[in-house]
């Protein structure tokens, strides 16, 4: 028996040179692939984690947009797109209940004088200087206007537009000229 591990020991010193760096690849070759595995499983979790936060971010995107929608379709707009534009019911609530006709009414000659400052020939060149004119307003004490707009979540832009559209209302009644010109841009 001896015979017989003398020449399996000198096989494996005969190729040491070679069956060393072979085992010692081999085994770097498999501990590397169990690092890069498990890097590569960790980057995937991560990933996953950070697709569950944007799925979860465009979640809360989709719910604000749906309230959003609901308030608007529950409030309506102030106007009437469709051109000559004009004040929708809830245009008409919003210019009484905001001050904004009162304001108008009580103020009416200067703002009437400042639009007639331009001289409009047509309907829409008074419903344009109507829109600049109101500006005007922003002298005045706001106070109550702001008051209003701040309860019912509107800016201050959506006010100067339902009073420019009244103003051009009361100045075109005056001046026996129909809203409907206001898309005519002759005399």
């Amino acid at each position: 028996m001896p015979d017989a591990t003398v020449p399996q020991v000198s096989f494996w010193i005969a190729n040491a040179y070679w069956l060393i760096p072979l085992g010692v690849s081999i085994v770097g070759g498999i501990i590397t692939f169990l690092a890069t595995d498990a890097v590569q499983k960790e980057k995937i979790k991560n990933l996953e984690k950070a697709m569950e936060e944007v799925k979860k971010g465009l979640q809360e995107a989709r719910d604000k947009a749906i309230k959003c929608e609901a308030i608007i379709d529950k409030q309506g707009p102030l106007t009437q797109t469709k051109s000559p534009v004009s004040l929708t019911d809830r245009g008409q609530r919003f210019l009484e209940e905001s001050g904004g006709k009162k304001l108008v009414d009580d103020n009416f000659s200067s703002l009437r004088a400042d639009v007639e400052t331009h001289s409009p020939k047509t309907a829409y060149d008074v419903q344009e200087f109507a829109r600049t004119s109101v500006k005007i307003l922003e002298s005045k004490d706001l106070t109550g206007v702001k008051d209003f707009l701040f309860k019912e979540g509107a800016k201050l832009e959506e006010f100067f537009t339902v009073v420019a559209i009244y103003l051009r209302d009361r100045i075109l009644k005056e001046k026996n000229m129909d809203v409907a010109d206001v898309d005519k841009q002759t005399v």
